[in-house]
């Protein structure tokens, strides 16, 4: 049993598509996640997601490997950081479900 999300980040072109490299003077970007059994679950609130870890390059893979954790949804905040400190606003919160 394996299955994995993947997480991609990264600028944008004039279409709205994703395209590969951070923003200029990023650095990479810091991953919050939070795990819901509960169907009728709405939103988190970022102060409640634990802090997955840095990524600096897109995708970045996340594995489930427990079968407790199928069904499951999971929700992501990223946020970029730079070399001097500094962070950029939440992301949206995004989710799928762990299979």
């Amino acid at each position: 049993l394996s299955d994995y999300h993947l997480l991609h980040f990264g600028k944008f072109n004039t279409s709205g598509k994703i395209t590969r490299g951070l923003p200029k003077g990023a650095h990479g970007v810091e991953i919050k996640r939070l795990i819901s059994h509960d169907p009728f679950f709405v939103m988190p609130e970022i102060k409640a997601m634990e802090t997955l870890g840095l990524a600096s390059k897109s995708p970045k893979k996340v594995d489930y490997r427990s079968r407790e954790m199928v069904g499951a949804r999971a929700y992501y905040v990223v946020r970029y950081f730079n070399d001097r400190g500094e962070y950029s606003a939440w992301s949206q919160v995004k989710s799928a479900i762990v299979n």
